[in-house]
């Protein structure tokens, strides 16, 4: 590379830098406000997987201490359809927090 060449390589820096938006250079408040809305989304799908999930683990725990559950085909049904509606509900839950 010549000399003339070398003394544009801090222009073409900048201008690399410029278009890029700063990537490398996020300030700790936009950082923090991105951790924390990730913690947010987490809390979210751990909360909604808790409600899908809890009835199944209820209904174990009571039959293992050996409390009579009356069987009923709406109860097994919703319990059931809870958990198909966890699996389904994620997708679209992380679609519509995604900000791209």
């Amino acid at each position: 590379l010549s000399h003339s060449h070398l003394d544009h390589i801090p222009t073409y820096y900048f201008i690399l830098k410029s278009s890029m938006g700063g990537a490398g250079t996020m300030s700790k408040s936009k950082r923090h406000r991105g951790n924390l809305r990730t913690a947010k989304i987490i809390l979210l799908i751990i909360i909604i997987f808790a409600v899908c999930v809890f009835p199944v683990f209820l209904i174990g725990i009571m039959l293992s201490a050996g409390v009579l559950i009356p069987k009923s085909k709406r109860l097994a049904f919703s319990v059931i359809w809870l958990l198909i509606a966890n699996s389904s509900i994620n997708p679209i839950l992380y679609g519509l927090l995604n900000k791209n």
